[in-house]
Protein backbone atom coordinates (compact mmCIF):
# COMPACT_ATOMS: atom_id res chain seq x y z
CA UNK A 1 0.00 0.00 0.00
CA UNK A 2 1.31 3.20 -0.93
CA UNK A 3 0.20 6.61 0.61
CA UNK A 4 -0.99 9.44 -1.66
CA UNK A 5 -0.49 13.21 -0.22
CA UNK A 6 -3.82 15.09 -0.01
CA UNK A 7 -4.34 18.75 0.57
CA UNK A 8 -6.89 20.42 3.03
CA UNK A 9 -9.63 19.32 0.63
CA UNK A 10 -8.85 16.34 0.32
CA UNK A 11 -7.56 16.08 -3.10
CA UNK A 12 -4.07 14.15 -4.32
CA UNK A 13 -1.40 15.94 -5.48
CA UNK A 14 -1.64 14.57 -8.58
CA UNK A 15 -5.11 15.55 -8.89
CA UNK A 16 -4.20 18.89 -8.13
CA UNK A 17 -1.44 19.18 -11.14
CA UNK A 18 -3.99 18.32 -13.77
CA UNK A 19 -6.24 20.78 -12.59
CA UNK A 20 -3.34 23.35 -12.43
CA UNK A 21 -2.39 22.39 -16.07
CA UNK A 22 -5.96 22.30 -17.59
CA UNK A 23 -7.56 25.60 -15.93
CA UNK A 24 -3.94 27.27 -16.85
CA UNK A 25 -3.90 26.54 -20.28
CA UNK A 26 -8.19 27.16 -20.37
CA UNK A 27 -6.88 30.72 -18.91
CA UNK A 28 -4.15 31.34 -21.44
CA UNK A 29 -6.55 30.72 -23.93
CA UNK A 30 -9.29 33.15 -22.50
CA UNK A 31 -6.80 35.68 -21.90
CA UNK A 32 -6.36 35.57 -25.74
CA UNK A 33 -9.88 35.78 -27.13
CA UNK A 34 -9.84 38.53 -24.30
CA UNK A 35 -6.87 40.52 -25.57
CA UNK A 36 -8.17 39.46 -29.17
CA UNK A 37 -11.59 40.70 -29.36
CA UNK A 38 -11.52 43.35 -26.61
CA UNK A 39 -15.19 42.64 -25.58
CA UNK A 40 -17.04 40.27 -23.35
CA UNK A 41 -14.12 40.27 -20.60
CA UNK A 42 -16.47 40.28 -17.65
CA UNK A 43 -18.07 37.06 -18.81
CA UNK A 44 -14.72 35.59 -20.05
CA UNK A 45 -12.91 36.12 -16.12
CA UNK A 46 -16.12 34.53 -14.81
CA UNK A 47 -15.22 31.22 -17.00
CA UNK A 48 -11.23 31.39 -16.12
CA UNK A 49 -13.03 30.72 -12.30
CA UNK A 50 -15.22 28.31 -13.70
CA UNK A 51 -13.44 25.49 -15.61
CA UNK A 52 -11.24 24.88 -12.66
CA UNK A 53 -14.00 25.06 -10.18
CA UNK A 54 -15.81 22.47 -12.09
CA UNK A 55 -12.54 20.37 -12.35
CA UNK A 56 -12.63 20.59 -8.85
CA UNK A 57 -16.11 19.30 -7.90
CA UNK A 58 -15.50 16.48 -10.02
CA UNK A 59 -12.18 15.85 -8.78
CA UNK A 60 -13.64 15.73 -5.05
CA UNK A 61 -16.77 13.89 -5.78
CA UNK A 62 -15.37 11.39 -8.49
CA UNK A 63 -12.14 11.68 -9.82
CA UNK A 64 -9.82 11.53 -6.63
CA UNK A 65 -11.73 8.75 -5.11
CA UNK A 66 -10.73 5.09 -4.32
CA UNK A 67 -13.97 2.55 -5.56
CA UNK A 68 -15.38 0.75 -3.34
CA UNK A 69 -15.88 -2.96 -3.43
CA UNK A 70 -19.72 -2.81 -3.03
CA UNK A 71 -22.03 -0.09 -4.13
CA UNK A 72 -23.48 2.28 -1.36
CA UNK A 73 -26.09 3.94 -1.12
CA UNK A 74 -29.32 5.29 1.27
CA UNK A 75 -32.24 6.40 -0.41
CA UNK A 76 -34.03 7.82 2.73
CA UNK A 77 -34.89 11.44 1.92
CA UNK A 78 -33.48 13.78 4.62
CA UNK A 79 -31.73 11.08 6.66
CA UNK A 80 -29.03 13.74 7.39
CA UNK A 81 -31.12 15.42 9.55
CA UNK A 82 -32.15 12.50 11.97
CA UNK A 83 -29.86 12.65 15.00
CA UNK A 84 -28.80 15.94 13.93
CA UNK A 85 -27.93 17.48 17.38
CA UNK A 86 -25.86 14.70 18.31
CA UNK A 87 -23.74 14.08 15.09
CA UNK A 88 -23.56 17.69 14.06
CA UNK A 89 -19.78 17.92 13.65
CA UNK A 90 -20.35 14.85 11.11
CA UNK A 91 -24.03 15.09 9.21
CA UNK A 92 -23.88 19.31 10.14
CA UNK A 93 -20.21 19.75 8.28
CA UNK A 94 -21.42 17.54 5.68
CA UNK A 95 -24.46 19.07 4.97
CA UNK A 96 -22.84 22.87 4.90
CA UNK A 97 -20.01 21.83 2.66
CA UNK A 98 -22.46 20.15 0.15
CA UNK A 99 -24.84 23.35 -0.12
CA UNK A 100 -21.75 25.15 -0.30
CA UNK A 101 -19.91 23.19 -3.33
CA UNK A 102 -22.04 24.07 -5.81
CA UNK A 103 -23.50 27.50 -4.86
CA UNK A 104 -20.53 28.89 -7.06
CA UNK A 105 -22.15 27.46 -9.85
CA UNK A 106 -25.65 29.30 -9.25
CA UNK A 107 -23.50 32.33 -9.41
CA UNK A 108 -20.98 31.66 -12.04
CA UNK A 109 -23.19 29.56 -14.54
CA UNK A 110 -25.75 32.91 -15.27
CA UNK A 111 -23.54 35.83 -15.30
CA UNK A 112 -21.26 33.80 -17.84
CA UNK A 113 -24.13 33.46 -19.66
CA UNK A 114 -25.83 36.86 -19.42
CA UNK A 115 -24.27 38.35 -22.66
CA UNK A 116 -24.85 35.57 -25.45
CA UNK A 117 -27.03 34.13 -27.11
CA UNK A 118 -27.97 31.31 -24.51
CA UNK A 119 -28.91 33.80 -22.11
CA UNK A 120 -32.04 32.05 -21.33
CA UNK A 121 -30.23 28.69 -20.26
CA UNK A 122 -29.44 31.02 -17.30
CA UNK A 123 -32.59 31.02 -15.96
CA UNK A 124 -32.61 27.26 -15.84
CA UNK A 125 -29.75 27.64 -13.47
CA UNK A 126 -31.69 25.64 -10.49
CA UNK A 127 -32.57 23.09 -12.61
CA UNK A 128 -29.41 22.99 -14.61
CA UNK A 129 -27.59 22.34 -10.98
CA UNK A 130 -30.03 19.90 -9.86
CA UNK A 131 -29.05 17.73 -13.38
CA UNK A 132 -25.19 18.12 -12.42
CA UNK A 133 -25.42 16.79 -9.13
CA UNK A 134 -27.88 13.95 -10.07
CA UNK A 135 -24.97 13.04 -12.48
CA UNK A 136 -22.50 12.96 -10.00
CA UNK A 137 -24.50 11.20 -7.57
CA UNK A 138 -25.44 8.48 -10.03
CA UNK A 139 -21.74 8.35 -11.62
CA UNK A 140 -20.56 7.62 -7.69
CA UNK A 141 -22.90 5.05 -7.57
CA UNK A 142 -22.02 3.11 -11.31
CA UNK A 143 -18.39 3.72 -10.48
CA UNK A 144 -18.74 2.82 -6.50
CA UNK A 145 -16.69 5.77 -5.70
CA UNK A 146 -19.05 7.38 -3.44
CA UNK A 147 -21.92 7.35 -1.65
CA UNK A 148 -25.24 7.90 -3.32
CA UNK A 149 -27.90 10.16 -1.59
CA UNK A 150 -31.03 12.34 -2.65
CA UNK A 151 -29.81 14.32 0.27
CA UNK A 152 -26.66 15.44 -1.20
CA UNK A 153 -28.73 16.14 -4.40
CA UNK A 154 -30.99 17.98 -2.48
CA UNK A 155 -28.05 20.19 -0.75
CA UNK A 156 -26.04 20.99 -3.51
CA UNK A 157 -29.26 22.15 -5.57
CA UNK A 158 -30.12 24.28 -2.42
CA UNK A 159 -26.29 26.38 -2.84
CA UNK A 160 -27.16 26.32 -6.36
CA UNK A 161 -30.36 28.04 -5.77
CA UNK A 162 -28.70 30.42 -3.07
CA UNK A 163 -25.67 31.31 -5.60
CA UNK A 164 -28.59 31.83 -8.14
CA UNK A 165 -30.17 34.42 -5.69
CA UNK A 166 -26.73 35.77 -5.02
CA UNK A 167 -26.29 36.67 -8.85
CA UNK A 168 -30.20 38.12 -9.58
CA UNK A 169 -29.64 40.32 -6.21
CA UNK A 170 -25.79 41.75 -7.90
CA UNK A 171 -28.02 41.85 -11.45
CA UNK A 172 -30.66 44.27 -9.43
CA UNK A 173 -27.80 45.80 -7.87
CA UNK A 174 -26.06 46.69 -11.76
CA UNK A 175 -29.56 47.83 -12.83
CA UNK A 176 -30.11 50.03 -10.04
Amino acid sequence: MYLIRMDSLGLSSKCIEYIFIFSSLFALIEIGIILKTKRDYKRRIVSIFFFPYILTVLSLTLLDRIPFPNYRYNLTIFWSYENFNYTFWQNGRQVVCNIIMLLPFGFMLPFMLEDTKYKKFGYYTPILAIIFSSLIEVTQLITKRGFFEFDDIFHNSMGALLGYYIYLFYRSLKEF
